[in-house]
């Protein structure tokens, strides 16, 4: 999704995305390489497009009706388990953070 299309599914201005995004890089919660793509479209508009990490993380930086619906949303989806689906939830402690295998 663009910045604006993030914008507009959070009911927040674009500058306000922009200010969540350009913080998760700079706190360097998330690596501009894996989450963003740029994106040239034959007429020659171009965007940068994000992915669904970098759309979970704005939602948890941004405090508005619509991120906090999201928010509700992706914590539900997380703990509802399913009849007969057993639930698996990997949890990453960044490049060489393992301590139990240093």
């Amino acid at each position: 999704m663009t910045k604006f299309e993030i914008a507009d599914l959070f009911g927040v201005f674009s500058c306000d995305i922009r200010k969540a995004i350009r913080a998760i890089y700079k706190n360097k919660e998330l690596s501009e390489a894996d989450t963003m793509k740029y994106i040239k479209q034959l007429d020659g508009i171009s965007y940068d497009v994000y992915d669904l990490e970098m759309i979970i993380a704005i939602a948890f930086k941004i405090c508005s009706k619509g991120t906090l619906l999201f928010r509700r949303f992706v914590i539900n989806e997380i703990c509802t388990t399913k009849k007969g689906s057993p639930v698996t939830l990997f949890v990453s402690y960044g490049k060489g953070g393992n301590l139990w295998y240093s």
